[in-house]
């Protein structure tokens, strides 16, 4: 008697309690089990995912809402500053001491030229003539100074609101960029998910094929079927 009668023997068909299709349904019932937990944990990523995204949408709105006061003060503060560039200075209007710091000043003048005896003389005409010229033109820079500084506050509000715009700008790249990244990693978490079930079935259909391989061939032998006993185990 061959080794492969005595084999067969032992793995005689008739002896055994489930046929091949209940082999491969018990192999195939882990690929329920792991389509049904990759499916799971697809559903838990895909909820994170969309309370991470709710979350940046919600403090991008709320830095929005934050912003919002400073950017329309600037842009309130843009339209006056306009108006006001587009009017000028308007007319020259002398300064309230003007006429008082002139009146002294040739006063100064006249009183010098009298102690010397140059009251009549053409050297004090002069002298005032170009005193008067001053302090008018000194006058006339101190108007003009006054109304640049008008513009000041208004330049600082519009400075505060273009700062403001810039900010939200900033936010709503950054948050873009955020849903974005949100977005491509979900995909690849996805992707991922699906290669290792898609793996994880063929490792599975390679088991299923072996197991089949394997019954089919202790079958054969435990059938006595013709199939050739090597001699060097005959």
């Amino acid at each position: 008697m061959g080794l492969f009668d005595s084999v067969g023997d032992f793995f005689d068909p008739a002896g055994f309690t489930s046929d091949f299709g209940d082999v491969v349904s018990t192999i195939a019932d882990p690929m329920d089990l792991f389509g049904s937990r990759a499916g799971a944990l697809s559903d838990k990523q895909a909820d994170s995912y969309q309370r991470e995204l709710k979350a940046q949408k919600t403090m991008y709105r709320q830095a929005r809402r934050d912003q919002k006061p400073w950017m329309e003060a600037g842009q309130e503060a843009i339209g006056t500053l306009g108006d006001m560039t587009r009017e000028g200075a308007g007319e020259y209007q002398k300064s309230p001491y003007y006429d008082f710091r002139l009146e002294e000043g040739l006063k100064g003048i006249d009183r010098r030229a009298s102690a010397t005896g140059g009251y009549n003389s053409g050297a004090r005409i002069k002298e005032r003539m170009r005193f008067g010229q001053d302090s008018a033109s000194q006058d006339y820079q101190s108007f003009m100074d006054r109304y640049y500084k008008s513009l000041t506050p208004y330049q600082s509000m519009a400075g505060v609101g273009q700062t403001s715009a810039g900010s939200i700008g900033q936010m709503g790249t950054a948050t873009a960029g955020g849903v974005t990244n949100s977005m491509l990693s979900q995909g690849q978490t996805q992707g991922s998910q699906y290669v290792n079930q898609a793996n994880n079935i063929s490792n599975l259909g390679n088991q299923a094929s072996y197991g089949a391989g394997m019954y089919g061939g202790l079958s054969v032998v435990g059938g006595g079927s013709n199939m050739n006993t090597p001699d060097f185990v005959a």
